[in-house]
This record gives C-alpha cells, sequence and structure tokens, in this order.
C-alpha cells in the first residue's frame, strides 16, 4: 500500500510517494527516516510542479486560471466551489507564493508567470 505523504520546509511544498511502514520498521531510527525522505524529494529547484491531492481541483484551477492574479483569484474560488460544492481559499501571485497550511485538500498550478494555490480551510 502506498500513502501520500506531505513535507512543508522553508515554504517548499513537496508531496512524496512513501511506502507503508510495517511496525516492526518503526524501531529503524527516525532521523534517518526523515533523511531518506528528503533524499525522496528529487530536484528542489523545480517548483513549477503542480501539486494536488484532488484531480478535479486541479482540472478547474487549469481551466479558469488567467494571466491576472486578481482575476485567476476570483475565477478559481468561483470554479472551485461550483465543480467541489464547497469554498476554497485561494491565493495568486506572480512566481512562487510562500506560506504553511494544513488541509487535506489542496492544489498548486502554475501556468505561466502566475501560480496559485487553492486550499480547503481546516475545520
Amino acid at each position: 500500500m502506498i500513502l501520500r505523504c506531505c513535507i512543508i520546509a522553508l515554504g517548499l511544498l513537496s508531496i512524496l510517494e512513501c511506502a507503508n511502514v510495517d511496525r516492526s520498521r518503526r524501531q529503524v531510527d527516525e532521523t534517518n527516516d526523515l533523511l531518506d525522505l528528503i533524499n525522496q524529494m528529487g530536484d528542489k529547484d523545480d517548483l513549477s510542479e503542480t501539486i494536488c491531492t484532488d484531480w478535479m481541483l486541479q482540472v478547474a484551477m487549469e481551466d479558469s486560471m488567467t494571466n491576472d492574479t486578481v482575476e485567476s483569484k476570483q475565477s478559481v474560488q468561483e470554479a472551485a466551489e461550483a465543480v467541489l460544492g464547497t469554498r476554497l481559499d485561494v491565493a495568486c501571485a506572480r512566481g512562487e507564493l510562500s506560506f504553511a497550511v494544513s488541509s487535506r485538500r489542496f492544489c498548486k498550478v502554475t501556468l505561466g508567470e502566475i501560480t496559485c494555490y487553492a486550499f480547503e480551510p481546516s475545520e
């Protein structure tokens, strides 16, 4: 079984494929496990990668984003609400954004110079 793991470090969000850990493996030094996960992140300079936990949210974002940050923010929020039936928080900027959130449903899409993050607020 494969689990999705999420690491947020210094504003960089990466999703890793992590193998399910057996109970017997818990005796392994946790420091080494963390270093293994960080090494699996690969090229940390590739910040334009799309990272989403929901493919419908990703499609809605890609279809509604424009080359204007304000317009993109509003249209992504409206599209996400129409597709998912819930309101999401959205932030868009030229280039990269750096912030941390706690959310089970989120998506980061970069189209051209515009990067948008959409996430469902924690309850």
